[in-house]
């Protein structure tokens, strides 16, 4: 697993941000729809995120170690 290399503080900190990032996306009043795109399904947008703040903390963790 690639979590075991990186050290806990930068995960745990980007746990919490990830956090905060749903619960305001969760919380944030319905927009209304754009003419031409499919809204995103929640799970979809969720794992972009993820996908993003991982990116971020291993670039952080491959800053730190230089």
């Amino acid at each position: 697993m690639l979590i075991i290399g990186l050290g806990w503080s930068p995960i745990i900190n980007d746990t919490r941000l990830l956090i905060r990032t749903i619960k305001s996306f969760i919380s944030e009043p319905k927009r209304p729809k754009q003419k031409g795109r499919k809204p995103k399904k929640l799970k979809e947008y969720l794992s972009l995120i993820v996908a993003k703040e991982a990116r971020k903390a291993l670039l952080r963790y491959a800053e730190s170690s230089l």
